[in-house]
């Protein structure tokens, strides 16, 4: 049975794209927190953190504020 990692991997490869590590970079770099990066690969919060530590990068707890969605309350 193959992790998420290894499926995630495995994906990126058949399609000719980067790295799972230079992704996270790369997402991390334009101001993504680990939960927006999350979303984006349809995974928990918590994978994407194990990913990091994996990869020994650093990640975001909160968003840059030009990437939160502004919904309206009330």
């Amino acid at each position: 049975m193959k992790t998420k990692l290894e499926k995630v991997e495995a994906e990126l490869k058949q399609n000719g794209e980067e790295s799972l590590g230079s992704l996270l970079s790369y997402y991390t770099d334009l101001g993504y927190s680990a939960g927006l990066i999350a979303e984006i690969f349809e995974v928990s919060g918590h994978t994407v953190r194990k990913w990091f530590k994996h990869f020994g990068l650093q990640w975001r707890k909160f968003p840059l504020q030009k990437l939160k969605v502004n919904t309206p309350t009330g």
